[in-house]
């Protein structure tokens, strides 16, 4: 699991880095759709698993995600879960990491 956050965290900085916010960083976490849009939205995924290929490959080669996480099936995540919990955590400790070390965070406003 801890493979999950941890490229989820690296893609938030990735984010960060590419748009270089300069006013405010507003990061909203949510879960996964309800069941009926879910069927939709899997058989949209499983007609696009072809196309998804370039995506795979930018999360191995720029982000270095294992491919474990890559597999993660995300209609497991539901709001008010342990994981979305932990996700949140997450993404406090490296906000306040960045803050501490990160120039290019610091620049943006204070909250």
């Amino acid at each position: 699991m801890n493979e999950i956050f941890i490229s989820i965290v690296n893609y938030v900085n990735f984010l960060i880095n590419h748009v270089k916010p300069k006013k405010r960083i507003f990061i909203a976490i949510d879960g996964v759709a309800p069941r009926a849009k879910m069927n939709n939205q899997r058989q949209r995924r499983y007609q696009s698993a072809k196309a998804n290929k370039h995506l795979i490959s930018f999360l191995q080669d720029h982000l270095e995600t294992s491919p474990g996480v890559i597999s993660f099936k995300n209609n497991s995540i539901c709001p008010g879960t342990d994981f979305m919990m932990d996700l949140i955590d997450n993404i406090k400790v490296l906000i306040l990491k960045k803050l501490q070390e990160d120039e290019q965070w610091r620049k943006v406003g204070p909250v």
